[in-house]
């Protein structure tokens, strides 16, 4: 599956991997290429990680938490994949986690 550029199954974090404390990655666009943010709370507990492509976009989001709503969320955790050709670009449906092409817990996804 092509994804603006970005070929599922093929991602590198080549980019690096960073680590932000609150309670949202902020950032969507902009990033450094092929990389990886893991979003804390205070606590330390993972909240979400986010993947950005070859062109520094959001790819994917990787839920830790069904957002106060187990009715609509109710697989923990759950992805959300970003599509730019739409409007808004996350998709609000949620996709059981594809760890084989994005894996939350290793260095390369």
């Amino acid at each position: 599956m092509f994804l603006r550029g970005v070929i599922m199954g093929m991602c590198k974090v080549s980019g690096g991997i960073s680590t932000v404390v609150g309670n949202r990655i902020k950032e969507v666009e902009g990033e450094t290429p092929n990389s990886r943010k893991t979003l804390s709370d205070f606590s330390g507990k993972r909240i979400q990680v986010r993947w950005f492509g070859p062109d520094g976009r959001a790819i994917r989001d990787r839920d830790f938490t069904n957002h106060g709503n187990s009715k609509r969320h109710p697989v923990v955790p759950h992805d959300h994949p970003w599509d730019w050709n739409n409007d808004p670009a996350r998709n609000e449906d949620w996709e059981y986690p594809d760890n084989d092409k994005f894996n939350a817990d290793e260095i390369d996804c």
